[in-house]
C-alpha cells in the first residue's frame, strides 16, 4: 500500500502526459494486488469428493454410495444394493442410455422397511425411490440414481447412486416443510 501511495504522490510532481500514465500504472498494481490477495480465496479445489460406501450398520447418518452392479450383457439388469434397507433393480435401453418405463422394481426389503413406487425422470435418465422404516428410530433414505452415456464408443452407461437420510429425517423433513411454509411457500 505504501508503494502505491508513493507512486501517487510522485505522479502529481510529474508533467501532465507523464502523470496520466502513472495513474494508469498505479490503478492497474491496485486492481493486480487485489487479485492476487483474492485468488486464493476464490481458488477451487477440483470435483467434489464421492461420498464414502454405505455401510452395513443402521441408522445411515451421513449421505453415501450404494454398490452398484452391472448387468454381463447390455440387455440385463442393473442392481443398486443398500445393505439392511432394500435393492432397486432396473434396466437401461442400450440404444438410448435410458432407464426402461415399468422396469425399476424394489426387492430385498429390511425388516420393518417399506418403499415408494420408484420414479423415473422425464428425460428417463434417472430413477429415485424412497425407503421407509417407522420402527423406532424412524429412517428415511432417498436413493438416486443417474444414468450418463458411456465414457467410449460402443461402451456400458455410466451408473452413479447416492442415498440421502438418516434417523429422525422424517422428523427434519416435516421442519423443513414448515420452514418453508413460513417462508410463504418458496
Amino acid at each position: 500500500m505504501h508503494l502505491v501511495l508513493e507512486t501517487f504522490d510522485r505522479a502529481r510532481r510529474m508533467p501532465k502526459q507523464i502523470r496520466s500514465k502513472a495513474l494508469r500504472f498505479g490503478a492497474i498494481a491496485i486492481a493486480v494486488g487485489a487479485a492476487c490477495i483474492a485468488a486464493p480465496v476464490l481458488a477451487h479445489d477440483g470435483p467434489k469428493p464421492p461420498a464414502p460406501a454405505c455401510g452395513t450398520t443402521l441408522p445411515l447418518t451421513t449421505p453415501c454410495t450404494p454398490t452398484v452392479v452391472a448387468p454381463a450383457a447390455a440387455t440385463g439388469t442393473y442392481t443398486v444394493t443398500l445393505p439392511g434397507v432394500g435393492t432397486l433393480s432396473f434396466k437401461i435401453d442400450p440404444a438410448t442410455n435410458m432407464i426402461i418405463s415399468g422396469s425399476p422394481t424394489v426387492t430385498g426389503l429390511g425388516a420393518h422397511f417399506t418403499a415408494s413406487t420408484p420414479k423415473i425422470s422425464a428425460d428417463g435418465t434417472k430413477v429415485s425411490v424412497t425407503f421407509t422404516n417407522s420402527a423406532d428410530p424412524t429412517q428415511v433414505y432417498r436413493l438416486k440414481v443417474k444414468v450418463k452415456p458411456p465414457e467410449t464408443a460402443g461402451g456400458a452407461p455410466v451408473v452413479k447412486a447416492k442415498v440421502r437420510g438418516s434417523a429422525d429425517s422424517h422428523s427434519e423433513h416435516k421442519h423443513h416443510h414448515g420452514e418453508r411454509e413460513r417462508e410463504g411457500g418458496r
